[in-house]
């Protein structure tokens, strides 16, 4: 667990991670992160918008609850509050969206109907290196990030991926972010500039 080590500890042992990627086992998920479990500490997200899928569909929940470190970089999450899109809103706050069940991990894909919803946005938060946050599995979200930005998520269920919600624009086609294997070379690559631009 990493809220045992101390920070310093860890940001050694991710930028040795960096430095020295092992040959298999990262992932890229479509949200922009190259992913890799390190044993005893959780997961190790780097964020890149080189790796995000074209359209890809950002706003969603989780199948469990998590804390998250940033050792470098800095992380934007903007969370949503769903609302009836049928009650009267004289001041339009929310926007319309289209909402779906999804089974999450490789394999997984939208299961059930689809039905209309209405979000609002609450305020950005922006997080820095040391800072830890937490998240319920429910939390209707989506993160950005400083390209380079590595996090380390721990998950409160460590057990097999189950369901979550994914959301999308009323009118638009909904995109996946399942992950899929990485190539040697976006391991490399991905590696190489989080190390440039934060781990001078």
């Amino acid at each position: 667990m990493y809220v045992a080590v101390r920070f310093g500890v860890l940001r050694a042992l991710v930028k040795n991670l960096l430095l020295h990627p092992p040959l298999e086992g990262w992932s890229i998920q479509g949200l922009g992160m190259l992913r890799y479990y390190l044993e005893g500490i959780g997961r190790v997200h780097i964020w890149d918008p080189r790796i995000e899928f074209a359209d890809v569909s950002k706003i969603h929940t989780h199948s469990w609850d998590f804390r998250s470190i940033v050792i470098a970089g800095a992380i934007t999450n903007l969370r949503f509050l769903e609302c009836d899109p049928h009650q009267h809103d004289p001041d339009f706050r929310y926007a319309i969206y289209l909402k779906q069940r999804l089974r999450c991990g490789m394999g997984g894909g939208l299961k059930g109907d689809i039905q209309m919803t209405g979000l609002v946005a609450e305020p950005p938060v922006t997080w820095g290196p040391g800072t830890i946050y937490m998240q319920k599995a429910a939390e209707i979200h989506y993160t950005d990030a400083m390209a380079g930005t590595v996090t380390v998520v721990e998950r409160d269920d460590d057990g097999p991926e189950g369901e979550a919600d994914v959301f999308w624009p009323y009118g638009q086609a909904w995109v996946s972010a399942a992950p899929r294997p990485a190539t040697r070379q976006e391991v490399v690559t991905i590696c190489s500039s989080s190390l440039e631009r934060h781990f001078k």
